[in-house]
């Protein structure tokens, strides 16, 4: 696990509807939801930005940059390009702030994909369906792409990784490094903390 020119975005931007309260505050282990989310990608990051909804005001470390929603709860896709404005580093890595198992050799085989391959992004197949997240993406590439496909008033993450040329990572692959396949646990209502 080495750090490299990446920046790494955590999308935090949601209404928790399902969840009935603010779930990234949430407890797990002691530490917030939200920041389990962020320590998984800090040590592949030479930065880290989490991307909030206009007037959240999460807790995080002094070194996380918090990038606002320019409208509130446009959607993920909305969320990623205020990221992809800010971010610094030509290769993005992006997850959800809910996703707080995401394992350290998965992310390696995300972003060792998008390297080898030369195409503007790199998923997981899960279940038969490339999935949005985690993802690693170009970072021009996509922020162009995500710009038009909002202006076309798309709002879905995968609509991105569609319109991009985009490795889909076999799941017998990244299972072979996730057996019980963590990285694709996400929390979306209560029920899910268990």
């Amino acid at each position: 696990m080495s750090r490299r020119r990446v920046s790494a975005i955590v999308l935090a931007g949601g209404r928790s509807s399902r969840f009935g309260r603010d779930k990234l505050a949430e407890p797990i282990g002691g530490r917030a939801l939200l920041q389990h989310a962020i320590d998984s990608v800090r040590p592949f990051a030479s930065e880290v930005l989490v991307v909030v909804a206009p007037d959240a005001s999460p807790e995080v470390a002094s070194d996380v940059l918090v990038v606002h929603d320019p409208s509130p709860f446009e959607g993920p896709l909305a969320g990623l390009l205020a990221g992809l404005g800010r971010a610094r580093e030509p290769t993005v890595l992006v997850i959800g702030g809910d996703m707080p198992s995401v394992m350290p050799a998965v992310v390696e085989c995300v972003l060792a994909s998008l390297e080898s391959t030369g195409r503007d992004a790199a998923v997981l197949d899960h279940a038969g369906q490339a999935r949005p997240l985690p993802m690693a993406i170009r970072r021009d590439p996509a922020r162009a792409a995500a710009a038009r496909l909002i202006e076309a008033g798309e709002r879905r993450l995968r609509a991105l990784t569609d319109a991009l040329a985009t490795t889909v990572i076999a799941e017998a692959t990244w299972r072979a490094l996730d057996p019980d396949g963590r990285t694709m646990r996400d929390i979306d209502t209560p029920d899910d903390l268990r």
